[in-house]
């Protein structure tokens, strides 16, 4: 039985009545003029979990504003409503694309959703900001990337860990080469729940470290490997281990659970030169960089070396904890999204950036399946 609370495309009268409106508002860029000169009116596809924090976050925005949201759950409709009478609310995704102060739609949906509503937001003449992962296959996800470029819209993908400070901290201590070389990363992003009905949990909650490692390192990696089990419903993995074989000796292992007695989210990136920690659970020091690690020992004259194999020189330094701002990440996020729009740049978060991370996913499936056996990127 199709879910109620799900958009599906418009047809007979409405979808002509839409698509005459997307012809004009494409034939005027969508009134950029008029509308650049004050806020720029946002649409919100999904009043759900996510949906409120985008509503909340474009509101707060001084360029920004939201004129319209769409939901079949008049519940969340209503909430909206009590909220912030001013927004127009919808129940198909029409009442949005016929609104012609609507320049730029958010889509907080399930992922199996995500390619048909943005494909039509997209074909409107809109831009999109998108839920992660952007779609649920690399095909989806390269239409969609492809549709965005040739129209000249801004894409943005809501990976919004991109954006977080402490994040944008290990981007900064790995480019200015406080760590030195990368050698290892290793996260671990656990909790209890919550089960989702449409995907596992690789596609749930890996992509965060996935987007995070796309975004460090400067190559994909070369091949993936997953292990998983299911311990619940319909033989949907609900624990896995993701591994990433980077060029050279760069190695990533992500682990994902929705059985874990407590929330854990920490991540290490271990250098050459420095190893720091990330526990996103930490209020006051979520980054730590520690002055440690190891060297090959020093080579004497006379010395033995088979007892040189064995010897390692360890270096055992001090700890500092850096500064880390309280931005809000996803309030970032959302000002790039405007900023772009206004200006033609990419956002950080892009849809190139957020069809690699849907390549690695998509394979790491595929390993699933496998048992574990390796599969190329």
């Amino acid at each position: 039985m199709a879910n109620p609370n799900i958009l599906h495309p418009a047809s007979g009268a409405a979808a002509t009545v839409a698509r005459s409106v997307a012809a004009t508002r494409a034939s005027t860029q969508l009134g950029c003029d008029a509308h650049r000169a004050g806020p720029i009116g946002i649409g919100v596809v999904g009043a759900g979990y996510w949906g409120p924090k985008l509503i909340r976050n474009f509101q707060a925005s001084a360029d920004a504003c939201v004129v319209g949201v769409c939901d079949r759950d008049p519940e969340r409709l209503a909430s909206v409503g009590q909220g912030d009478p001013s927004i127009a609310l919808h129940t198909e995704l029409d009442g949005l694309l016929n609104d012609p102060d609507v320049e730029a739609i958010a889509i907080a949906t399930p992922v199996d959703t995500h390619f048909e509503l943005a494909k039509r937001v997209l074909t409107s003449g809109r831009h999109v900001l998108i839920e992660k992962p952007i779609a649920a296959t690399i095909e989806e996800a390269e239409t969609l990337v492809t549709l965005a470029e040739e129209r000249g819209l801004t894409l943005l993908v809501d990976h919004t860990f991109l954006y977080h400070p402490a994040v944008e901290k290990m981007k900064e201590l790995l480019d200015d080469g406080t760590l030195g070389q990368p050698l290892h990363f290793d996260s671990v992003r656990i909790n209890l729940g919550l089960f989702q009905p449409d995907i596992n949990v690789l596609w749930d909650l890996a992509p965060h470290d996935v987007s995070i490692l796309s975004w460090l390192m400067p190559e994909p990696p070369v091949s993936v490997s997953a292990t998983g089990a299911s311990h619940w419903g319909k033989g949907t993995a609900s624990v896995a281990y993701l591994s990433l074989a980077y060029p050279g000796n760069f190695i990533a292992h992500v682990h994902v659970s929705w059985l874990a007695p407590v929330k854990v989210r920490n991540v290490i990136l271990s250098g050459t030169k420095r190893m720091m920690i990330y526990d996103d659970n930490q209020v006051l020091e979520k980054v730590k960089v520690y002055d440690r690690g190891i060297a090959e020992p020093s080579i004497e004259a006379g010395s033995k070396e088979d007892e040189l194999r064995h010897r390692v020189d360890y270096r055992m330094g001090d700890m500092h904890a850096p500064h880390i701002a309280g931005d809000e990440a996803l309030a970032k996020e959302v000002a790039d999204f405007v900023h772009c729009i206004r200006t033609g740049d990419t956002p950080r978060s892009n849809g190139q950036t957020a069809l690699a991370v849907v390549r690695i996913l998509e394979k790491a499936q595929e390993s699933l399946k496998q048992d574990g056996a390796p599969v190329a990127v």
